[in-house]
């Protein structure tokens, strides 16, 4: 799951074509509203398959088998990050470009893991979720001010407790989208 297309945006006549459901989750499913196997048209819902047509294909679903997933409808950056400030949206995108790919997808399936703890945990009641991802925005937030105050005002972090700095901020802001996400799927 990697949010790093959420700022890009796909042209409605050339949508990259996948093989399989897999690898269109894996690259396009946090960023698609709504997508097609070729056939049939698909909710796109936290990156997970949701709600779809249910209309038989025999080039898709017959001996031939040639699924063809594409994106459909792109979530913009209004849907995704659009809760933050200005402010907010630009050091994000900051940190994405500061933060290599493999360690913001690390971060991202943390999250997730946890963020699924949290809703079994919770026994998928939403509004108790948000309470928990909302402190745990505050340890991240406390831990982050630790972090800074460690330095003197007047001289620079070094570079370890810079990118350790980084991390925090960025995964604070994935917890976030995340809680954002559960709350607007939840129409709280």
């Amino acid at each position: 799951m990697i949010l790093l297309s959420v700022f890009s945006t796909v042209s409605a006549y050339d949508p990259t074509v996948y093989p399989n459901a897999e690898e269109f989750l894996k690259s396009e499913g946090m960023t698609c509203k709504q997508a097609t196997d070729g056939c049939n048209r698909v909710n796109i819902i936290n990156g997970e398959l949701g709600g779809m047509t249910e209309m038989y294909c025999e080039d898709i679903y017959g001996e031939g088998k040639q699924e063809q997933w594409s994106c459909l409808d792109m979530q913009n950056e209004e849907e995704t990050i659009g809760f933050m400030s200005q402010n907010d949206r630009n050091y994000y995108s900051t940190l994405q470009s500061q933060i290599d790919t493999q360690e913001q997808e690390r971060i991202i399936s943390l999250i997730s893991v946890y963020g699924d703890k949290i809703l079994e945990k919770t026994s998928w009641n939403v509004s108790k979720s948000v309470k928990y991802i909302k402190k745990t925005v505050e340890l991240f937030e406390n831990a982050i001010f630790e972090l800074s105050m460690k330095t003197p005002a007047d001289a620079a972090m070094s570079d370890p407790d810079t990118q350790t700095y980084r991390i925090l901020q960025y995964a604070r802001f994935e917890l976030q989208v995340m809680m954002h996400r559960w709350m607007k799927n939840s129409w709280m």
